[in-house]
């Protein structure tokens, strides 16, 4: 096949406007453009070597130096790929994990780190998130054999597994590029927009599972393309998907391209016919079920974004709204500074894509993973939440540059390209690598959309002991949030036995917000208050659903099952969140009472005994010995402990309730 040839002058002025862009967003600024604004937080330097790089790159771009030089400059990457490489890419794979290490990062806010560095070092209980199992477990494991359970033996065990992923990313991305592409050039051009890419900053010990989704899903893609060469290697391809859906079940959107290495399988054409038309069948009652269980299970509706009608945490917020556009394109800019110059490429050249295997293998991931990127809910925070994001971006480059690969792009052109992925990604990770600089590019990333990165941010400040900056943070969040003042003033309202006013304020923001679960806490509150049971239930259940890891909901939910006498719920409700959080008294001692409802009475002491073991003289723990002694037949006992929770349960708001109610016992 004859090369295409494309205008590489376009193409260089296409990489010189991108330079131009970042310098113009960067030094205004406009932090809108969170996906290339990284100077405007970088110390001034910066801005000087800016400008010294980009007229360096404009120098090159129109001096007469031969694209000859160029050439020789690029062949000595050859090597690389030549007479047994795979040594080589161990070494630079291991190299790469040094460098994680020496500059691994020491804040973690582009993701959840921050709430699983509390969750995991809070002891030997965790929240198990269906999601991502296998990973979870890595991390527990990992972090056991480092010490204890603190949240500084979770760090390590983060950090562990990142670098550990990165080496493997790397060693991989050499694999696949040796097997797509045949030619210098071709693979000088992979391998900068692969390696210098802002999903780096996941292998310098950041704290997320998503490194370790990059690296299983490069093993998967590595061995399915092997296999596709060979015709072997089927239960290898197998394997690899199965652990990519493991570490995190976002792999779920390569099915289709799983599926097709199945069907490919098969030699005989009738067979693949029959696998083909199974393949898109399975496509459409897919598709039927994912919209069934969007419009009847909740916490299905609240993972995927409305195609026009916006949710009310996110006004405005759709699949095909602007923002939500605006938003993917920042973060193409974030993950691969060169995919666009890779789009414009392919117009120009107008060559029709490849369709061997290896070709619809790309594709189908390629359309699998920009449908996750489009559909799925976590865009609503696209630049806190990037991480996630990130791996939808992969299949889609691999496809451009697999179907470039008979496309004539000069070495010089190759070479300015990469200059601007290594100096975007380059600024990008400095951001990164000091703590001022993204401290202060968080706080611009964080919106009215997700207020719950306001409280990590906060918190951050809270865990430093900056109480100025936390007190900052917290009154700016209430000013973006004036609901939660709301929210604050039915409880108040509650407090004072003001049913009517708090009722009318609490439907408000219930019908404003049906997918806030605080706001249907606070409903779930106000029946219960009411005695109106049945409507309690309800919308407690509904935010258990959205918050199904909030013990003091579900400590709630409990205490209004047992008022309605259904124990059996209440204990498992109660369980759970003792599971949770064991050293939250209230729970302890609703769970205690609900056993005495079983008469499961040593059940109850032996949660007195745990209170006894945090606090010797415990209120709770006196209450509960009081209620199991009377159920003894033992009143002498019960009086004893009635008498010690009069001393030490003043400050406890049912205390003049329970002194009036057993004030028998004192004869």
């Amino acid at each position: 096949m004859n090369n295409m040839n494309i205008n590489n002058k376009i193409v260089n002025f296409s990489i010189i406007s991108i330079f131009i862009l970042v310098g113009l967003v960067s030094f205004i600024p406009l932090l809108s453009f969170w996906g290339c604004s990284h100077l405007c937080f970088l110390p001034l330097e910066a801005s000087g070597l800016f400008w010294i790089f980009i007229a360096g790159i404009t120098i090159i771009t129109f001096s007469p130096i031969p694209d000859r030089s160029f050439e020789n400059i690029l062949s000595r990457f050859d090597p690389v790929f030549n007479n047994k490489p795979r040594l080589r890419w161990l070494a630079f794979s291991l190299a790469a994990m040094v460098i994680f290490y020496l500059f691994r990062v020491e804040t973690f806010f582009l993701g959840d780190g921050y709430s699983w560095l509390s969750i995991l070092g809070k002891g030997e209980r965790y929240v198990h998130k269906w999601t991502e199992p296998v990973s979870l477990y890595l991390i527990r494991l990992t972090q056991s054999l480092t010490g204890e359970y603190t949240q500084e033996s979770a760090l390590s065990a983060f950090r562990i597994t990142s670098i550990i992923s990165g080496g493997i990313v790397i060693y991989n991305i050499f694999s696949i590029v040796q097997k797509l592409f045949e030619k210098s050039g071709q693979r000088y051009l992979a391998l900068s927009t692969l390696l210098f890419s802002g999903h780096l900053l996941l292998y310098f010990g950041y704290v997320e599972f998503y490194a370790m989704s990059w690296a299983a899903t490069l093993v998967f893609i590595n061995s399915a393309i092997s296999y596709l060469k060979k015709n072997s290697g089927i239960l290898k391809v197998i394997i690899a998907y199965s652990i990519a859906m493991a570490i995190h079940l976002q792999a779920i959107y390569l099915l289709p391209a799983f599926l097709f290495l199945l069907v490919w399988k098969f030699n005989k054409p009738i067979y693949r016919k029959i696998g083909y038309w199974g393949m898109g069948i399975s496509a459409v009652l897919g598709l039927i079920i994912i919209i069934w269980l969007y419009n009847t299970i909740i916490e299905f509706e609240v993972l995927l974004l409305p195609l026009f009608k916006s949710r009310n945490s996110a006004p405005g917020y759709t699949v095909f709204s602007f923002q939500h556009f605006y938003d993917i394109l920042n973060l193409i800019w974030l993950v691969f500074p060169g995919a666009l110059v890779l789009v414009l490429i392919k117009v120009m050249s107008k060559e029709k894509s490849n369709r061997d295997s290896t070709s619809v293998f790309l594709l189908l991931a390629a359309l699998g993973s920009i449908s996750f990127l489009f559909f799925y809910g976590a865009a609503i925070t696209m630049g806190f939440d990037w991480d996630i994001m990130s791996l939808t971006l992969l299949a889609p480059i691999l496809w451009i540059l697999y179907n470039l690969k008979d496309t004539d792009i000069n070495f010089k052109t190759s070479f300015i390209y990469s200059l601007l992925c290594i100096f975007l990604s380059i600024s990008f990770l400095s951001v990164n690598f000091i703590v001022k600089s993204s401290e202060d590019r968080f706080h611009t990333l964080i919106n009215n959309r997700h207020r719950g990165s306001w409280l990590v941010y906060a918190n951050y400040y809270r865990d430093k002991k900056d109480r100025k900056k936390f007190r900052e943070i917290v009154l700016e969040a209430d000013r973006r949030f004036p609901q939660y003042q709301q929210m604050r003033k039915v409880y108040k309202l509650l407090e004072k036995q003001k049913f009517s006013e708090a009722t009318t304020l609490a439907h408000q923001l219930a019908d404003e917000y049906p997918y806030n679960a605080d706001f249907l806490q606070l409903m779930g509150n106000l029946y219960g208050k009411n005695n109106q049971y049945d409507s309690s239930i309800i919308y407690y259940e509904r935010a258990e659903i959205l918050k199904p890891y909030n013990t003091m909901l579900k400590n709630e939910l409990g205490q209004i099952y047992m008022k309605t006498k259904m124990y059996e719920k209440a204990k498992s409700t109660l369980k759970r969140a003792h599971w949770l959080n064991p050293k939250e008294t209230s729970i302890t001692e609703s769970l205690a009472l609900n056993y005495i409802y079983l008469q499961h009475l040593d059940s109850a002491s032996a949660l007195s005994d745990s209170l006894f073991m945090v606090q010797s003289d415990s209120p709770g723990g006196h209450l509960i010995r009081l209620v199991v002694y009377l159920n003894q037949g033992d009143p002498d006992i019960a009086a004893l402990h009635y008498k010690l929770f009069l001393k030490s349960g003043q400050g406890r708001s049912d205390y003049e309730s329970v002194k009036e109610f057993y004030s028998h016992l004192i004869k």
